[in-house]
C-alpha cells in the first residue's frame, strides 16, 4: 500500500487563481465581523484591510487610488453608526475614481426586497450575516468573473445566498460508474 507522502506546498483550489491577491477592503463597526471576514478573505490570499467607519473607508480608498494600488472590491457593512452602508455607497459612486469599485453589502437585518434596492444602487452583491466561508468565496468568484466579462449597469444579476444556491445546483456533475452491464 502506498501512502500519501507530505508536500511542501499547500494546496490552493484551481478557482482561487481569480481572486488571489485581489485588494479587498471590509468596512464593519463591528470589530469581530472585521476579523472573520479578514481571516475569510486571507485565507485565499487576498490583500485585505479594515476600516471601522465610512469616514475611515473613504480615506483608504483614496489613498489606495492615489498610491496607484486601488481596491478592487469593498465589502460594507449596512447598518453602522453615523453613515450606513448605504450612504458610504453613495459616496463612493459620487467619486469618478471609485465609481468602479465592486461592492458587496453585508448586513444582518435585512427585508424582502433588500437585494433588489442594493442592486439598484450600484452593489454587485448582497450578503445576509452570518456569512459562511464557502457563500463569500462563491460570491467573489462570481462578481469577479462577472466584473471582468459584463458591461457594469443597473440590469445585471445580483447575487445573493439564493444565487449562489442556484449557481451550485447548475455546476453540479455527478459521474455514475457501474460494471454490471443490467444497471448501466
Amino acid at each position: 500500500m502506498l501512502e500519501k507522502q507530505p508536500s511542501d506546498k499547500q494546496q490552493v483550489p484551481y478557482e482561487l487563481g481569480i481572486i488571489e491577491n485581489m485588494r479587498v477592503l471590509v468596512v464593519d463597526d463591528n470589530s469581530t465581523n472585521r476579523h472573520i471576514l479578514r481571516k475569510y478573505l486571507e485565507s485565499w490570499y487576498c490583500r485585505v484591510e479594515e476600516a471601522s467607519s465610512a469616514g475611515e473607508a473613504m480615506k483608504k480608498l483614496r489613498d489606495a487610488v492615489n498610491g496607484g494600488d486601488p481596491f478592487k472590491i469593498a465589502l460594507l457593512d449596512y447598518c453602522m453608526p453615523e453613515v450606513d452602508g448605504e450612504s458610504l455607497c453613495k459616496e463612493i459612486r459620487a467619486d469618478p475614481q471609485l465609481k468602479d469599485l465592486t461592492l458587496v453589502m453585508t448586513t444582518s437585518v435585512g427585508k424582502r426586497g433588500d437585494a433588489e434596492h442594493f442592486r439598484k444602487l450600484g452593489f454587485a452583491a448582497y450578503l445576509r450575516k452570518p456569512i459562511k466561508q464557502s457563500q463569500l468565496f462563491d460570491c467573489l468568484r462570481i462578481i469577479t468573473g462577472k466584473t471582468e466579462s459584463v458591461e457594469k449597469d443597473a440590469s445585471r444579476q445580483m447575487v445573493t445566498r439564493y444565487s449562489i444556491s442556484e449557481d451550485h445546483k447548475q455546476r453540479a456533475r455527478i459521474l455514475l460508474a457501474e460494471d454490471n452491464v443490467v444497471n448501466q
